[in-house]
């Protein structure tokens, strides 16, 4: 297949070897051995970036030129008058490849011969071809190069517009009026399905499986979000998930947030006999390390729950750390403060501050026979309300929880491991809900 012109009855006066002659060429092929993909056709894989022209020499009154080699340099333009040069094939003795004419008829394959490489796509419509014979000028005009019927198809792929398709060095729109799944990737290997990049930093990420990743390319849950997180809806945020490890919901009825020790100043245990505290503990022994009783105290930051709002259910998550199932009764206070400080290894740093009169007891907790399982309180929502409450608390303040009583449950701390210690839960509603 191939781009054909047909140039006919075509005369320009031009002089060889000091002779007037003229050049009608009585035909012109110009073939372009390109990736052609048509119906009926496979494409190569390889192909010869080169043009086959012919034509018929003639003097000036019209008899054949005499058979012999003679210079011809063929260029292709983008314009039909001056413009730019954009391949030039030179076809001389100087060369090594003089163009050889029989009975006036002469052959050239374009693109071959030292230094003339075809080095054009021929991805645009205007290109013109230029001929010049010996020492005399280019024949005028330049001839347009135009394409067969068949090279029509060659702008397509299976018969669809190249225009349908998306391109790896353009921005690209997938659009469609089907009812049908407007794009589907099957991977039925073992690699990722999908990866998505910001540059060089992969942001989107479908492991072969189906988890999604993002912001993380090795996704360890269905849905493995790494950063902040934002939902929201007509009833305001839905969802706010930040660096601070919170998480706030809002589903109309109420909001719930969750929010983990972020830091190893919040949480700390207190020696009962000697009021000396640790802050960089490895666990919390709730109460007795095997040794001594402890007061633990634990700290929340960015508590997002505004003055007055109702408070209907609050616990503490605690994941075990060691294995325990002796008898153990743990009392819980609330820090009475509007903005509780952090921790600090000071003597009865947990035991000097002022608590909330109201309290919860955890009677009879049960066993913690299996590390990393996790384990809730008793409501706690009484000690938030009280805190909550009070005149100068203000929404992303910090509050407290104090531990006291006796037994022995031994819980993840910050030090011990950030991504298990303790979690308030905590839902209320506000006037507006």
């Amino acid at each position: 297949m191939g781009i054909i012109i047909r140039i006919m009855n075509y005369k320009s006066q031009i002089i060889i070897n000091n002779i007037l002659k003229t050049v009608s060429a009585v035909f012109v092929f110009l073939i372009f051995n390109s990736l052609f993909l048509i119906p009926d056709v496979l494409a190569a894989s390889g192909i010869n970036k080169q043009i086959s022209y012919q034509g018929v020499l003639k003097t000036g009154a019209g008899i054949k030129v005499s058979d012999g080699d003679y210079d011809i340099v063929f260029k292709i333009y983008n314009a039909s008058t001056s413009g730019s040069t954009l391949w030039t094939g030179t076809h001389t003795t100087a060369n090594g490849n003089p163009v050889t004419i029989t009975d006036g008829v002469f052959s050239v394959l374009l693109g071959s011969g030292s230094g003339n490489i075809m080095t054009l796509d021929f991805n645009d419509d205007t290109y013109y071809l230029g001929v010049k014979v010996g020492s005399d000028s280019e024949m005028t005009p330049r001839k347009r190069i135009g394409a067969s019927g068949y090279a029509f198809n060659t702008d397509t792929l299976d018969g669809i517009d190249s225009l349908s398709f998306l391109r790896s060095d353009e921005p690209g729109t997938v659009a469609s009026s089907s009812a049908s799944a407007i794009l589907t990737i099957t991977q039925s290997g073992t690699g990722d399905i999908l990866n998505l990049f910001d540059g060089a930093t992969e942001v989107f990420t479908v492991l072969d499986g189906g988890n999604v990743g993002i912001g993380t390319t090795s996704p360890s849950a269905t849905l493995n979000i790494y950063g902040n997180m934002l939902a929201e809806s007509s009833y305001g945020t839905i969802m706010n998930i930040a660096t601070t490890s919170e998480f706030t919901y809002n589903f109309g009825n109420g909001e719930y947030i969750t929010l983990r020790v972020s830091q190893n100043a919040d949480d700390a245990e207190e020696r009962v006999s000697s009021g000396v505290t640790n802050t960089s503990s490895a666990d919390l022994d709730l109460i007795n390390n095997g040794t001594y009783d402890q007061e633990v105290g634990i700290r929340w930051q960015g508590i997002n729950i505004p003055q007055g709002a109702t408070i209907s259910n609050a616990y503490i998550e605690f994941t075990t750390d060691a294995a325990d199932s002796g008898t153990t009764t743990l009392y819980f206070w609330g820090e009475d403060s509007d903005n509780t400080s952090e921790f600090a290894a000071s003597s009865y740093n947990i035991s000097n501050r002022a608590t909330t009169t109201v309290s919860v007891v955890w009677s009879n907790v049960p066993a913690w026979n299996v590390v990393d399982e996790t384990h809730q309180t008793p409501n706690l929502s009484s000690i938030i309300q009280e805190i909550i409450n009070r005149p100068g608390w203000s929404s992303g303040n910090a509050l407290s929880i104090i531990i006291t009583g006796s037994g022995v449950r031994t819980a993840e701390s910050y030090n011990g491991n950030s991504t298990q210690a303790p979690l308030l839960y905590v839902q209320f509603t506000t006037d507006s809900q």
